[in-house]
């Protein structure tokens, strides 16, 4: 799925994928992001873990939820989006974020 996800991205961003909030937390730590796209699922635990931590460090880095679950309200109320795949195409992900990267990173 990671491939699925980063190919619509290919000559528009450098995309960094991981698979477990752990491997998350490693490149969080040796990287800055415009933004993140986040599951909520991940084999090693909830993504949203990865939400406190980045609150905790102070980075307001956007982040937009996509999951194949539904994220509560007090997740919802954390994020910039929230994209179901079952009602959301990767279409639908790639305007959200081209809409919440910084203008300069746009190309603006």
């Amino acid at each position: 799925m990671l491939g699925v996800i980063a190919t619509p991205f290919k000559d528009r961003a450098n995309v960094h994928s991981v698979r477990t909030v752990k491997d998350a937390r490693e490149a969080l730590a040796g990287r800055a992001f415009d933004i993140i796209i986040l599951d909520v699922a991940l084999p090693d635990g909830p993504g949203t873990l990865l939400l406190q931590a980045l609150r905790s460090d102070g980075r307001s880095i956007p982040v937009v939820i996509f999951s194949a679950q539904d994220a509560d309200l007090i997740v919802s109320e954390q994020v910039a989006a929230v994209l179901t795949k079952s009602h959301a195409s990767i279409d639908t992900l790639v305007q959200t974020v081209q809409r919440l990267l910084p203008a300069a990173k746009r190309g603006d």
